[in-house]
């Protein structure tokens, strides 16, 4: 595409996305030469998921009689902000009938909150709860028991670095799964890395575990599947016992990025300069993660 624009000047262009591009990691290349030689490239990561939709539940078995607890939320996968979207609410039993359906779910913080009681008597067995914004319409589903309500024997963590810089050739992963009475599991680990969205599987591996098993993943293993400035993974960790096959599961975001840290203006910055007088701006220095910087590294910052 071919656009006119004045040296020393800004400005925007709008490029239309064909329907058919794939999810996958493009190159924008930008070129002038006239009457100013220039070029330059970015990378760019494109999902046609435009939303992605999540279920949260107050527990995953319930009993008759009892309350089933629901908040959804949609994130923009770009900026990882709720969307205030109206989002419809729908339940359906074990035979897929469909026993519930809340529609006005619209909230200012984007965050739907939704209560679905249960009757005393009632068909028993594993529930589908349904999320579909009304607009996009995209979709989230998440299974509930209904049923005789077993706390669980065992608890699995996954642990990772939070972050790591696009140049780190190893990146270690804890799994630890013990049960509730401190005793480490005996069984089997799938470690998974995905997209943010949990949709595509980059890297996976299995292998027992006794209680606490490390994994390493190496930057060759996901290279292709990480941009050159930032990407989210989504990392999954699912430990089966071996006694009866029962699985759990946790999940940690692990941040892929080329900058070691970022500076931002705070909020008691002046945001009015006025000739002859001082302009005071406050910044702080924080981690890709977001967390604050405690290094107690003085860092050189140009304005």
């Amino acid at each position: 595409k071919i656009v006119n624009i004045k040296v020393g000047s800004v400005a925007s262009e709008m490029l239309d996305v064909p329907n058919d591009l794939g999810s996958s990691y493009y190159s924008l290349h930008v070129s002038g030469d006239s009457p100013v030689r220039f070029e330059n490239a970015t990378d760019l990561e494109f999902n046609p998921q435009q939303l992605s939709v999540f279920i949260q539940t107050d527990k995953a078995i319930y009993k008759p009689g009892e309350v089933i607890r629901i908040r959804a939320f949609a994130i923009n996968p770009t900026n990882f902000k709720t969307v205030k979207e109206d989002i419809v609410i729908e339940a359906f039993d074990q035979k897929g009938n469909k026993v519930f359906k809340e529609e006005n779910g619209k909230t200012s913080s984007g965050v739907v909150s939704v209560d679905i009681p249960l009757a005393a008597e009632l068909l028993l067995g594993d529930w589908l709860i349904r999320a579909t914004t009304s607009d996009t319409n995209m979709q989230s589903e998440q299974v509930v028991e209904i049923g005789e309500y077993v706390l669980p024997r065992y608890n699995v963590n996954v642990v990772g670095p939070g972050y790591v810089h696009t140049s780190t050739n190893e990146i270690t992963f804890t799994v630890m799964a013990e049960y509730t009475y401190g005793e480490p599991v005996i069984g089997f680990v799938e470690f998974e890395i995905m997209d943010s969205g949990g949709n595509n599987v980059f890297y996976s591996e299995k292998d027992t575990i006794s209680g606490k098993k490390e994994i390493t993943v190496y930057r060759q293993d996901i290279a292709k599947f990480i941009s050159s400035y930032r990407s989210t993974l989504l990392v999954r960790a699912s430990v089966s016992e071996s006694e009866n096959g029962k699985v759990l599961s946790d999940e940690a975001y692990l941040i892929v990025t080329s900058v070691r840290h970022t500076v931002e203006f705070t909020a008691a910055s002046e945001n009015l300069f006025k000739p002859g007088l001082d302009l005071k701006v406050f910044l702080t220095q924080k981690m890709p993660d977001g967390n604050q910087n405690s290094d107690g590294i003085a860092r050189q910052v140009t304005i």
